[in-house]
Parts: C-alpha cells; structure tokens; sequence
C-alpha cells in the first residue's frame, strides 16, 4: 500500500517513532501497531529499528518529511544505535520496558479531550536511560507499562499500554516523586540539538560514552570505588549523572583532581597491599575489562597517565592493557618490597638523602613518593643485608622457623643504622645465613627419591614431638649418625634427619600409673565418678611429664586403685556380681548406709567387709 493514509495523526512534538506508529494504528481501528505494520506492508519492529525503507514507507503514508522521521527515530546499527547522528549502544537506551512522566501523559489526555487524534504519546528522549527525570514538571520517569499486556506481541506499543488507563495515569501523575532534571541530562539534550557545551573531553567521546565517563565519575564521587552497580537506584544513578558531568566537564583536570582524591583518602592497611585495582574499585575494573573499544581510549589515557605519574607502579606492570615500561616514581611501601627494606628504615634513610620532603611524617607509606631513578644508588645499597621475614624466604625456612632459629642463636643479626638518629634494627647478612646453611649440610648424605624414616626438620620436631630448635641443636652438636640432604630442595627444608634417631634423643623415660579414662575403664564407671573419687581423694593422683609430648598428666598409681578396689565396692558392680536386680539389692542393703555418698561422687560405694557379709 503507497497511497496516503485517510485517517492520519501528527507528528506530536519530541514524539518517538514506534509511538507515532502506534497512535496511527489506533486511530484507524487496528488492534495492535504490529497488526497495523503488516496491514501498511512492513513491519512495527523495522519502524522501531528505524530501519529506512520502514520510515520511507510511513513517511508517504503520512505525508511527513523523511528528515522528520528520521530525527524522531532511534536507529539501529547492527547491537548498537544512533540517534540524530550519535552514537548509543544497546546499554545506553530502555527497550525492555516502557518508562514516561506520568504529568506530561496526563497532559496528553487533556490537551485530547474531544480530538480525533488518539492521546497520550511517547518521547524520544523517554527512550534512553540518561533521562531520568521530565524537564516540563520537575518529576521522576516512572515504568508506565500495562503489566497485563507485558509480552512481546506489546513491546514499543505506547499506544496499545496506554489505552483505557487514564484514571491509572492521573493517579500515577500524583504520585510521582519531586526529580530536577540534572545537568548531565541538560548536556544529553543540547547535544542532540547540536549543541555543543561539554568541553574539548566530552564534545570529543561519543555521546553513549560521554554518557557513562559521566555517571561513572559521579559513581566514584558521590558512593566511593567500593560501590556495587548493580545496586544503584534510578535516584543514585541521577545523583552521579549530575555530579559526573560536573567534574567531567572540567576535561583532564577535573578527572585528575577526583582520581587524586580518591587515591589519597583510601584507607590503606598496615601491609598495605593495594594498587591502583583496589583504591578505584569498579572504576578501574570498568576501563581495564568492560571497556574493550575505542570510545573510552581518551579517558582511559588521562586515567593511565595519572596511575603511572602519580601511583608507584613497577616496570612489568598492567596499567589499564598496557605494560608500564619503565618506574617513574616509588612509594615507600613498593621501594620497601623491591628492595627488602623496613618501610620505616627506608623514610630515615631517604629523608636524610633529601629524596623525600621534611613533611613526610604526615603522610603514609603509600602517598610517600619519591623518584625512583634518583633513589637508586641509595636502594641499591640497602641491600646488603636482610630483614628476619627475607632471611626465612633466603633460608627456605618459612617464618616461623626462622624466629625460632633467630631466637636461639642459630642465626644472629646484625645491627644497622639509618639516618642520624635512625633507631637499632637487626638484620641478616646473607653471608651469616651460608654460614649456617653450610654448618647444617656437613656431612650430610646426599639422597634421591624416599628414605625410610627420614624427614624434613619441621616434619621430623612435629612427629617426634619437640622442637625445630631441639633437632637443629643435635645436628650442630653432631649427635645425629645419620643426616641427609634432599636432592632438589633448597636451603633448611632440604636437610632430612632420622625420625626413630630423633625420638631416641628427645624422649624421656615412660611414666607409671594410670590416667583417669583407664581407671574409668577398670572401675567399669562413668568419667564424673572418677573425676569425683580423684576430687574427693579416695584416688589418690600425681602429676607427671609426658616423656613424648612433654604435657602434664595426672596419673593413678596402680597399688592405690588396687587399694581402692580391695576396699570399695560399687552399687552397680553389687548387684551384677550377685545378679539381683538394684531395686532388690537397695531393699537388701536398706540397713546398710554406703561408705561414700552417691552426692560425693556420683555413684554410692559400699566397704566390701561390711556387703560380703550380708
């Protein structure tokens, strides 16, 4: 069909236009805009994509202008869009779901009462998510969709899910929550008038990039890098439009400046492991894997310009896909890492190097930069020695064992000074540590593959029970006849001892007596009666040293449980020794108090000489 439509609309201003087709599908009787398209020849999705044979064709249909048409449309390019000439993409625009200003539909339906023209419309500018909030009546977009029309067969149909709602629209016009438009969405606008008024950045992106530098900044202002997106609500995401374009405006300055102030408010912990990932959060996750195209390259410039300028990032390392070719500045907190130095050691030798300024103290570890060409020599010869964490890495020892080597002499430290009045440290020269490596390796016997009983130092103290520093001492003193070294391991772990060799050296004599849950198991009672016989001192105890694990134990001589046993009967032994029932033995025993009270102990004990006789 090419001939002009008899029953026609116009094209309301700002009006979209899947909505112009949807209101021209009502006001000539069809149900539905799809149903109208296929009637007219084409499609409703081709007049949604804007595709240009669609809008030719409804342009003769209406008589209108094509440019016209093609302002009020929002394009799409393959999975992305454009709008008047700019470019958006599938995330910059709503396509799911219907949202408009309640107060402008309202004015719709009353600007139409009594016309031919079917009312309200649907704008243009409803269909991107940068807008938030209506211009005309200073209020929230809300979702306006008809739920019980939602589905396919409706989508894009503004006419079709505003049909018959008019009581629904006035009461929604009500309730709509107070919303200025923000100045992001005054950019947006201009913008799509032509109007250029962002500056060099912004003017320069594309606009569905503009877009999100805009709210990502005002993301990273407003909520602070640890923010969840996925949280945000439309109220949050307009705050952040707002106060995004107001930095961004600013062009690199003003990014610069929000960068820096993030950068120096992190809250950086003792160890401080935090690089540039952690202190931007999202932000930085955002350019560095979410941003994979040309549009963002201009901030993400001015973002890796002021990481590597500003942050002490090392040579190697991935500043936003690209490598950090060579250091520009070091922190004291990466110069510490680098080097092996104590960052506190490291501020008083380089504050009396002049390398960093006499206000240093104010400021941490990390925001303590300093050039890292400059500073070199000075490095370099920081590392002759080593502090006690570096040394037990040096020794392939683990830290633990080397405080215990540290502590009983094994290693010994020496004393380094820094700066003036620097204070005493100890540190480790790796000449001392051969020393001790090559004492450990003396005479030992070279071994491949397993030996039978033979373990690491570590593994060896653990099974037989005592202490590194008690193996270590026996391999110094040559009181081992067999020591090994494992082939392929490096340094401590790779010294291996015999484990049966060790326990013969470190365990003492067996004790004699018997523990509380081996009487319990002789007297046949329960651990609360023996407990109360050892309280209550029928079970006299002694504590002794365990000859393997070197932990107190209370013990009970055999001679005073046999005592004990000669003396004492049990209630329940009682009765099964003579096989009556306890509610017998209680009646034949009613004369007969017991000798320890079942309130003492838990059980009731009676003297044999006195039961045996009844």
């Amino acid at each position: 069909m090419t001939g002009l439509l008899a029953l026609s609309c116009r094209l309301a201003p700002g009006e979209s236009v899947p909505s112009f087709t949807a209101r021209l599908a009502q006001r000539n009787g069809v149900g539905s805009a799809r149903d109208f398209c296929l009637d007219m020849g084409m499609t409703f999705q081709a007049c949604i994509d804007g595709e240009p044979v669609a809008l030719a064709k409804l342009a003769r249909l209406t008589a209108l202008p094509l440019e016209v048409l093609e302002q009020a449309s929002l394009r799409r390019e393959g999975i992305d869009f454009r709008l008047r000439g700019e470019s958006l993409t599938r995330f910059s625009v709503r396509r799911a779901r219907i949202h408009a200003c309640p107060a402008c539909l309202r004015a719709d339906i009353e600007a139409g009462v009594g016309g031919n023209e079917p009312a309200p419309y649907g704008r243009t500018e409803w269909l991107l998510r940068v807008f938030r909030a209506c211009p005309v009546h200073a209020c929230a977009l809300t979702d306006v969709g008809n739920k019980e029309i939602d589905g396919p067969h409706a989508l894009h149909d503004f006419a079709l899910h505003m049909r018959g709602r008019e009581t629904e629209i006035a009461r929604l016009a009500e309730e709509a929550a107070p919303r200025t438009p923000s100045a992001l969405e005054g950019y947006v606008r201009d913008r799509l008038k032509a109007i250029a008024r962002g500056g060099t950045l912004l003017d320069g992106l594309e606009l569905h990039a503009a877009i999100t530098t805009c709210e990502m900044l005002g993301v990273l202002a407003t909520r602070g890098p640890a923010t969840k997106l996925r949280s945000l609500t439309e109220e949050e995401w307009h705050d952040a439009g707002d106060a995004g374009y107001c930095l961004a405006r600013g062009g690199e300055r003003g990014i610069r400046a929000l960068l820096d102030k993030i950068w120096r408010a992190h809250p950086f912990g003792r160890r401080g492991a935090a690089g540039p990932h952690a202190v931007f959060g999202f932000l930085y996750e955002w350019l560095a894997h979410d941003q994979d195209g040309a549009a963002f390259d201009a901030v993400r410039d001015i973002f890796r310009q002021f990481i590597v300028q500003t942050i002490p990032v090392g040579l190697g390392d991935d500043v936003l896909g690209q490598f950090v070719e060579k250091r520009v500045l070091h922190s004291i907190y990466t110069a510490s890492r680098e080097y092996g130095r104590h960052p506190k050691r490291l501020r008083k030798v380089l504050a009396a190097a002049a390398l960093i300024g006499k206000d240093h103290q104010l400021f941490s570890d990390h925001l303590v930069t300093f050039d890292a060409e400059r500073a070199r020599s000075v490095l370099v010869d920081e590392q002759t020695c080593m502090p006690l964490k570096d040394a037990a890495v040096y020794l392939n020892a683990g830290r633990v064992p080397a405080r215990i080597l540290a502590a009983e002499g094994f290693i010994t430290p020496r004393t380094g000074r820094a700066g003036e009045r620097g204070s005493l440290r100890a540190i480790y020269a790796t000449a001392d540590l051969d020393t001790f490596l090559a004492h450990l390796f003396d005479g030992a016997e070279s071994v491949t593959g397993t030996r039978d009983q033979a373990y690491p130092i570590p593994a060896a103290a653990k099974r037989a029970c005592c202490t590194i520093a008690e193996v270590t001492r026996l391999i110094f003193d040559r009181r081992l006849a067999w020591v090994g070294r494992q082939a392929g391991v490096e340094g401590y772990l790779s010294v291996l001892v015999d484990l049966p060799e060790v326990k013969r050296h470190v365990h003492g004599p067996a004790y004699e007596g018997l523990t509380a849950r081996a009487v319990e198991k002789i007297l046949r009672t329960s651990t609360r009666v023996v407990t109360g016989l050892i309280r209550e001192g029928f079970l006299p105890r002694k504590t002794v040293i365990n000859p393997i694990n070197r932990c107190p134990v209370d013990l009970v001589s055999v001679a005073d449980l046999d005592a004990f046993c000669a003396k004492y009967v049990s209630f329940s032994e009682l009765a099964k020794s003579r096989r009556v029932s306890p509610l017998t033995l209680k009646y034949i025993l009613a004369s007969v108090p017991p000798a320890i009270e079942r309130d003492r102990v838990g059980a009731a004990f009676y003297l044999r000489e006195i039961v045996e006789k009844i």
